[in-house]
């Protein structure tokens, strides 16, 4: 899938080994789910996204460093 993605959207030229995978691997599964059930509209909207996210890094800007500690609740917040 990620060839055949990259050969229909020349905007992926944007992206990183790692921001590539996360796009292909998100296509594949809303590929197959909009084919199971038949509704396209997520899988556009999830296209359109990744698309948009194409146009920032063209314009040159970069992903934001997420935090998995803190995003995994294994912070603390608040007073202790």
């Amino acid at each position: 899938m990620k060839d055949a993605l990259r050969s229909l959207f020349a905007w992926t030229a944007v992206f990183d080994d790692e921001a590539l995978d996360r796009y292909v691997g998100e296509m594949q599964k809303w590929v197959f789910t909009a084919k199971d059930l038949g509704a396209y509209d997520t899988l556009l909207q999830v296209q359109a996204s990744w698309r948009g996210t194409a146009e920032a890094y063209a314009e040159g800007l970069t992903p934001v460093e997420v935090d998995d500690e803190y995003l995994s609740g294994a912070a603390a917040v608040g007073p202790g």
